[in-house]
């Protein structure tokens, strides 16, 4: 006896640290080894469903629950009971069954049915816990839980039906706090709530709410749909095909319905849509393309141009006086002259190739753009040579403001003749 209490006490205090642990699988496998010490324990029986009502098995819940019930009602059943018609109505076995299991098992059984959206039954044997325990604190709650469950639901369901989509999402987000391991309950909440966020048009937080809602459930029609739809509207057409693939897939049974029909129509449409999304991308990258192509030729061609012309000019009047014009100073007046014929000359805006009325800073932008082609630096002949002097002696004189205002006095009332510097 006594090594059984110790074994006892040792397998108790594994089964907590494992709880503690978080290792639920072996803190069952250690309580049910206790159990077999101490089969009529109530806080290991207690103990054992909780590790069940954890890992969801509401299956077994509902199987050790029975077997206790049967268990004992086999020890105290009397023999006029079994010999004669039982005319016990539903609700007195059941009050019978809790006074067998005890108030802590009987709400883990309640619990446990509840969970599997068994309301009937759950209510039932909560119902009988009153019976047995009118003044426990525990069932009071559980009972008042769930009528606070029903209740928000039902507001926020007929807010919904009357188009008031916010106070809907109001209702619906107090109900989901109450009992967040109510698995069955909450998806239904979140889809609920989803349906009414689309109805405001949020539509991304509406998505969020479906997914919360296919965590918790994850063959829940509705919320897939709903969730697909969403997508459509953001545009999201690719996320929006898989939601509808996945749902007449998990679905055939509906293959043959109405909402199938729609729900391939929607898919059908998301699909033209993609496709149509991705016709446009192509033209813009095309036309995109085009235009850069369009901008290199034009590039091209207006530099080719451009050098073609200073290039012809220059070769025509060197050609005809052979270095062309030059400045040359004439004693301490710092006289200059143009020494070819009048005929044969062009003007500094000509060297340049731009117009008498250019700006300083058309001027400037005009020498840099052909320095950077006819630079000695970077002159592939003499005769590129040759135009970055001339180049420089144009801008040299139109780059000064009093410089360049004698120089277009000579051009006016000499046509070339003689530029004078005082």
């Amino acid at each position: 006896m006594e090594a059984t209490i110790k074994k006892l006490v040792t397998l108790k205090g594994e089964i907590k640290w494992y709880v503690d642990c978080g290792d639920f699988k072996q803190a069952l496998v250690h309580t049910k080894n206790a159990l077999a010490l101490a089969p009529s324990c109530r806080d290991l029986q207690a103990q054992n469903v909780r590790i069940l009502l954890h890992q969801k098995e509401f299956g077994q819940i509902a199987d050790f629950c029975t077997a206790i019930v049967q268990k004992q009602q086999a020890i105290y059943s009397k023999p006029a009971i079994r010999g004669g018609l039982n005319t016990q109505s539903l609700m007195e076995k059941t009050v019978d069954e809790i006074k067998l299991v005890g108030i802590d098992l009987g709400l883990l059984w309640a619990t446990s049915l509840h969970y599997q959206n068994r309301a009937e039954d759950a209510i039932r044997i909560v119902n009988a816990l009153e019976v047995v325990a009118p003044c426990s604190s525990h069932v009071i709650r559980l009972k008042r839980q769930w009528q606070d469950m029903k209740q928000l639901k039902h507001n926020g369901n007929e807010h919904f039906k009357r188009g008031e989509y916010q106070e809907a999402v109001r209702f619906y987000s107090e109900a989901v706090q109450i009992d967040g391991q109510h698995q069955e309950y909450c998806a239904v909440i979140y889809c609920n709530r989803a349906a009414a966020q689309m109805g405001l048009e949020r539509y991304h937080t509406a998505i969020l709410d479906c997914n919360e809602a296919l965590q918790r459930k994850p063959k829940y029609p509705r919320a897939l749909l709903r969730r697909a739809r969403c997508h459509v509207a953001l545009k999201m057409y690719h996320e929006a095909v898989k939601d509808f693939d996945r749902y007449l897939r998990e679905h055939p049974a509906d293959s043959s319905s109405d909402t199938a029909d729609d729900v391939r129509r929607e898919r059908n449409e998301a699909k033209a849509a993609i496709a149509k999304a991705r016709e446009e991308a192509r033209q813009r990258e095309a036309a995109k393309k085009r235009a850069e192509r369009e901008q290199r030729q034009q590039r091209h061609w207006g530099q080719t141009w451009e050098d073609s012309r200073f290039y012809d000019g220059f070769r025509r009047n060197t050609s005809s006086s052979g270095t062309g014009y030059r400045y040359k100073s004439s004693g301490p007046s710092g006289r200059a002259s143009f020494m070819a014929p009048k005929t044969q000359r062009r003007t500094h805006y000509d060297v340049l190739g731009i117009e008498k009325v250019a700006t300083i800073d058309q001027i400037k932008k005009a020498y840099r753009k052909l320095a950077l082609v006819y630079h000695p630096d970077k002159a592939k002949t003499s005769t590129h040579a040759e135009l970055f002097k001339e180049m420089t002696a144009a801008y040299n004189v139109l780059s000064d403001e009093s410089a360049r205002s004698k120089y277009d006095r000579e051009l006016i009332y000499n046509r070339f003749g003689n530029f004078y510097e005082s």
